[in-house]
């Protein structure tokens, strides 16, 4: 709660958590992994520092360091751990639970306009201590790599439904455009 409650927090805080919460649950994540993907929803964005690549290794560290000394059960760790570690390379998902967590974790890309553009303000904020121009360079490579994805794909999400998918797309490119 404190971590995510910190003041440089501004996307990435407990709303964040909620919504990766209640979607997960709401796209069906297997029912033998419900405890997993809730822990990994949980923890996911434990740790976020802005810039770092290392964010969801350093947040499965906290959930083992909080949970293990509670005596949660290590298969469910272990699988929680993968949730997290795919939510940092959402494509390839294999299976029900990483595809409801990853698509739960990136909404927001497939969300109207207004809350799509409050995400990229809040976003910025996490940004703070970097230039406009990396920032913008930042945006442009991701936006990039999940266009390009989506188009190799046919698609950015796995579970849902084709009006989020028209958001993003709509969403995405008006980003870029607007990076351009």
């Amino acid at each position: 709660m404190d971590a995510y409650g910190a003041p440089s927090r501004h996307h990435h805080d407990l709303d964040h958590v909620r919504v990766v919460l209640d979607r997960a649950k709401a796209l069906a994540a297997r029912r033998d992994d419900r405890t997993a993907v809730a822990l990994a929803s949980w923890f996911h964005d434990a740790i976020y520092d802005a810039g770092r690549p290392d964010n969801e290794a350093r947040s499965v560290d906290m959930m083992r360091e909080l949970l293990v000394p509670l005596g949660a059960a290590e298969s469910v760790l272990a699988r929680a751990r993968a949730l997290i570690l795919r939510t940092a390379e959402p494509r390839g998902a294999r299976d029900p639970s990483e595809e409801a967590l990853v698509d739960a974790d990136f909404s927001i890309v497939g969300e109207t306009a207004e809350a799509y553009d409050r995400y990229v303000a809040a976003v910025r904020r996490e940004y703070g201590a970097y230039s406009d121009a990396a920032v913008q360079q930042g945006r442009a490579a991701f936006i990039d790599s999940l266009l390009a994805y989506r188009a190799a794909r046919g698609r950015l999400f796995y579970r849902l439904p084709p009006l989020c998918e028209a958001l993003a797309g709509s969403n995405l490119a008006r980003e870029r455009a607007r990076l351009s």
